[in-house]
């Protein structure tokens, strides 16, 4: 394949990665040019049977640092003191190594953060470590992370604020 034609390839993919496509790419010879065919993956069949066997695994492959409850980084000051909340256990994940989290103000109200951090996650589904947090979320709180609405969010920072053991809890 020549130079020229491959930087053509390129190009085209990563314009339909811009646009948001979640595309292939098929190059085929049509005559003496090249023809580029993209189509939406997620809709192949391919696509749909690979999915259904890796949903399947019942296992994560993924590791983490265990901190002792008075060291950990994750507190925040809310208007109900310093505690852990929703913003703590994505604030102090991998998830900050990819992808932006909007900050937590000290004293700040979780719908002024949530408006802003709600559309943080559109594209880390992919990702071990929103696997495995979406997993403990749903496990142990009930909420499906990919799913979740407002008031679900809402409820759940307030659940994870009361569960914080350094708050005196068991």
């Amino acid at each position: 394949m020549n130079r020229k034609l491959r930087e053509w390839q390129y190009d085209a993919v990563a314009e339909n990665s811009e646009k948001g496509c979640h595309a292939s790419s098929i190059f085929g010879d049509v005559g003496d040019r090249r023809k580029l065919v993209v189509h939406a993956t997620r809709q192949t069949e391919t696509h749909k049977r690979i999915k259904l066997k890796i949903d399947a695994v019942p296992a994560i492959e993924t590791h983490d640092h265990l901190w002792p409850f008075d060291k950990l980084p994750g507190y925040r000051e809310t208007k109900l003191g310093k505690g852990m909340n929703l913003s703590s256990i994505w604030g102090n994940s991998y998830w900050t190594q990819v992808g932006r989290l909007t900050p937590w103000q000290p004293k700040m109200e979780f719908d002024d953060w949530w408006k802003d951090a709600k559309d943080d996650w559109d594209n880390s589904r992919a990702t071990s470590f929103y696997r495995y947090t979406q997993i403990a979320l749903k496990d142990l709180y009930g909420v499906d992370w990919d799913r979740v609405t407002d008031a679900q969010a809402k409820e759940l920072d307030r659940k994870i604020f009361e569960n914080d053991p350094s708050r005196g809890h068991d």
